[in-house]
């Protein structure tokens, strides 16, 4: 069984030195985001069924961004939030997501993806859409993603 809800919280930090000196040290990046998740059982009788939602919220503070355009060096920093909505049904699931970068007009992330489990540690996904960027940024990926356990053997039961 899914747990009904789950929240996820988690930060990174880098710091810099620069060409290897100590005392030219700086803040890298900062990062800080959540998750939130809700499933729901669709079937009593079955557990593996399941309307799940999750809503993100991001915040990235960047010292190192080199802005293509000018080629220097900006300080930035982004919010994110958004949501995903995954419909579940035995070995196979789809979802759709959107996330808004609040700090900017018209920018967003808006993927489709889909996902066949092997077993509980091998599943194939793929999606498409578009990622961040007001120019047009398509993205698509295919990718297995595979767990180790303990006494990982591959079946399909």
């Amino acid at each position: 069984l899914k747990p009904v809800f789950n929240l996820d919280i988690a930060a990174g930090y880098s710091h810099l030195f620069e060409n290897n000196i100590y005392s030219e040290n700086k803040m890298g990046k900062f990062g800080a985001w959540s998750t939130a998740s809700s499933n729901i059982q669709l079937s009593k009788n079955d557990n593996k069924q399941y309307l799940s939602f999750f809503l993100y919220a991001r915040y990235l503070k960047d010292n190192t961004y080199l802005n293509p355009t000018t080629t220097v060096p900006e300080k930035i920093d982004y919010l994110d939030v958004g949501g995903k909505v995954e419909f579940e049904y035995y070995k196979i699931s789809f979802a759709y997501e959107y996330i808004n970068r609040t700090k900017e007009e018209n920018n967003f992330r808006s993927v489709g993806s889909i996902k066949y489990k092997f077993n509980e540690s091998i599943s194939l996904n793929g999606g498409f859409g578009k990622n961040f960027d007001v120019t047009d940024n398509v993205v698509s990926f295919l990718g297995i993603s595979w767990g180790i356990e303990d006494n990982n053997k591959f079946t399909t039961k």
